[in-house]
């Protein structure tokens, strides 16, 4: 599994370097590699703790709240960079999309091994360093970003069950206490239902 990650940074980066004159830098093709390394090993017949269709509906909601977040703070916040390029610092986008993908990789494998969460935020961690090393970021953005991603996650995680029910997929519709193991709640606590 780690081999496959490696070799599809590698690739992702040296395909992209090919394409663009040193104006890109590697994080750019960072945030997107545990994401991406998901469709890559469910292709290759390693499924992860839940369907295709889940995976997209996942990944899809959380960078929307990702996205949707960042921007929105973006533009109220005003934080200069570094660098002084503009005013759009806080909260690194970036890093939100790398722990993003992070969680969701480890979301979907981290049962099977410990490296399916250790590889992914080591490859977040790397790209929100990257952003403070190149003077696009101060700490604090990126922490703020690694934050939302992290959470935007969690967050699509809870509410797959309800999304199935607005898509209408009564077949798939999912109690919310199946999805408390992957969300690391355990089994204690008060679990409530709703169906319609």
């Amino acid at each position: 599994m780690c081999c496959m990650i490696i070799c599809s940074i590698l690739f992702s980066y040296n395909t992209y370097a090919q394409k663009v004159e040193n104006e890109k830098e590697i994080e750019d093709v960072l945030q997107y590699t545990n994401s991406a390394s998901v469709y890559i090993l469910y292709a290759l017949q390693n499924k992860g703790t839940t369907s295709l269709k889940e995976k997209f509906l996942v990944n899809g909601f959380s960078y929307l709240l990702t996205s949707t977040s960042v921007i929105g703070m973006k533009s109220f916040i005003h934080a200069p960079r570094p660098n002084g390029m503009d005013n759009e610092a806080f909260p690194s986008g970036h890093a939100a999309m790398a722990f993003a993908g992070a969680e969701f990789f480890r979301m979907e494998y981290g049962a099977q091994s410990k490296w399916a969460t250790i590889v992914p935020y080591t490859i977040a961690a790397t790209t929100a360093y990257l952003r403070v090393e190149h003077e696009h970021h101060q700490v604090q953005d990126v922490l703020a970003g690694a934050a939302i991603g992290y959470l935007s996650v969690k967050l699509s995680y809870a509410l797959l069950p309800f999304m199935y029910r607005i898509t209408k997929d009564k077949k798939n519709a999912t109690t919310l206490k199946q999805f408390d193991s992957l969300l690391g709640f355990g089994h204690n606590g008060l679990h409530i239902q709703f169906s319609f």
